[in-house]
């Protein structure tokens, strides 16, 4: 059952300056921030653990054969009945020492249909270099049907990575010799890109090529929102999204559409469409991730409609909220200014020391983590921090600042790491994961530093408020 956020509903009060609306909006740029050095090792790293592993199966496939542990099968069925029993039981160091163990036979046969469920383990496992091998393969002796099916699976492995020229190239396939959901499916990829490329005109007639009946459909539109948005094209955004809200038979998924009504009030919101913003951050349930974001959007939209006891309300019910995210911290600096519209310039005094005490508290505890380089937080079990850490009650995405492959590679060594039986190989997946350690740290002391400068930033707007105050006391 969803439960919404239907709130308030309280008459009008007096129009409100919009001041700290465009002072929130703004702190947000300073998430933009990216360490560029980082990045760039990154893209090192994903080399070396590409090379790496190619190196430790090869070794680990030719130690087997020499031990006569694992003989070569010939008969190409039947190897691949074993190697789809490895994959199905997660037994992926078994199934990627069996691949490099019977490559030759796999590029023999390579215009058989089972190349297409290897070159999709094998990009599972970020094993680019032997799926290239394999794709290389198909173009040159396999029919155009299974050379379109390969092209559209390394289409999909780049548009995981961000990789967006990539997915362009990989999809320069006939798509008629695709089945229709892959079709369907290309053309999701193909638009995705091109918007990424800030193409978006291109993007939305892409889009546009998907059938409503497509499992695709709601996202490639969600995605024409959005792209209509990015063209100031909001009326046309707005017609979208209440399309799909409205036909309760093409979306079924509870958190779209919370993400819709998120997109749709904020958009409202920035039109100044106030009343049907706050109605549009009602729709989203209690128990989303978007929940907070609503709470923030209600409050803004009731400031611009001179609500300022419900808005006031709304703040509060953000600001007690169990959670540290920036949502809530700019709750912090949305009080005071309510209190200073409601004239009760002595409680947003408090409100702005309030503030102030908070902001400087969590900049400081933050600070003392970055000293400390996050090491007693992940020296232990870093493996399952990888994609939230929490850190001084701070709940850091790491996946929003830095590509998910780097994370996945680091899972994929750990799993190496005990699978592994040569002393070499050993050897050398140890010292790779002691220097993925101290990348990962910092990536995690990056993300701090990103959380305290907008501390820092939301800090100098407290102290601003209490200064204009403190103006006031004296004219």
């Amino acid at each position: 059952m969803r439960v919404f956020l239907r709130l308030f509903n309280f008459g009008k009060l007096s129009l409100v300056s919009m001041t700290v609306f465009f002072l929130i909006a703004g702190t947000r740029t300073v998430l933009a921030y990216s360490d560029d050095e980082l990045l760039a090792s990154i893209k090192d790293f994903d080399t070396e653990y590409r090379n790496l592993t190619s190196e430790v199966f090869t070794r680990h496939a030719s130690n087997n054969l020499k031990a006569n542990a694992s003989p070569v099968n010939s008969d190409y069925d039947r190897y691949f009945s074993g190697l789809s029993k490895q994959i199905n039981e997660n037994n992926h160091f078994q199934a990627m020492t069996s691949i490099y163990a019977h490559l030759d036979l796999i590029k023999d046969n390579v215009d058989n249909e089972n190349t297409i469920s290897i070159v999709e383990f094998l990009l599972s496992q970020n094993d680019y270099n032997t799926a290239l091998v394999l794709k290389e393969k198909t173009s040159e002796y396999a029919e155009e049907y299974l050379i379109a099916k390969v092209a559209l699976l390394f289409a999909s492995y780049h548009n995981k990575r961000n990789e967006w020229q990539a997915v362009l190239a990989s999809l320069d396939i006939e798509f008629e010799l695709l089945t229709n959901e892959e079709v369907e499916q290309a053309y999701l990829l193909n638009g995705i890109a091109l918007q990424r490329l800030k193409q978006h005109r291109k993007a939305i007639n892409v889009y546009e090529q998907i059938s409503e009946s497509s499992k695709f459909y709601p996202l490639a539109q969600v995605n024409m929102a959005i792209a209509y948005i990015r063209q100031d094209w909001w009326s046309d955004a707005h017609i979208i999204i209440n399309n799909l809200l409205e036909n309760e038979e093409i979306i079924k998924d509870d958190e779209l559409i919370n993400r819709l009504f998120l997109i749709l009030g904020y958009s409202l919101l920035s039109k100044e469409y106030y009343r049907e913003s706050r109605e549009s951050f009602r729709n989203i349930s209690l128990e989303s991730q978007y929940t907070n974001k609503a709470l923030l959007g209600i409050s803004l939209a009731a400031i611009g409609q001179g609500d300022n006891t419900g808005a006031l309300n709304t703040a509060t019910i953000l600001n007690k909220k169990n959670s540290d995210d920036l949502t809530r911290e700019e709750s912090f600096l949305l009080l005071p200014h309510i209190y200073k519209s409601l004239e009760q310039y002595v409680t947003a005094n408090t409100s702005y020391t309030v503030a102030i005490n908070h902001y400087q508290d969590r900049i400081d505890a933050l600070n003392h983590q970055i000293l400390l380089n996050g090491a007693s937080t992940i020296d232990n079990d870093l493996e399952d921090h990888l994609n939230e850490v929490m850190i001084v009650n701070s709940n850091l995405s790491l996946r929003k600042s830095y590509p998910a492959f780097f994370f996945e590679n680091y899972t994929q060594l750990v799993r190496l790491q005990n699978e592994l039986n040569s002393p070499e190989s050993l050897r050398k997946v140890n010292e790779f994961i002691e220097r993925y350690n101290i990348a990962v740290k910092q990536a995690i002391k990056n993300s701090l530093t990103i959380r305290v400068a907008a501390l820092q930033s939301y800090l100098s707007q407290a102290h601003f408020g209490i200064a204009q105050l403190y103006d006031k006391d004296h004219e």
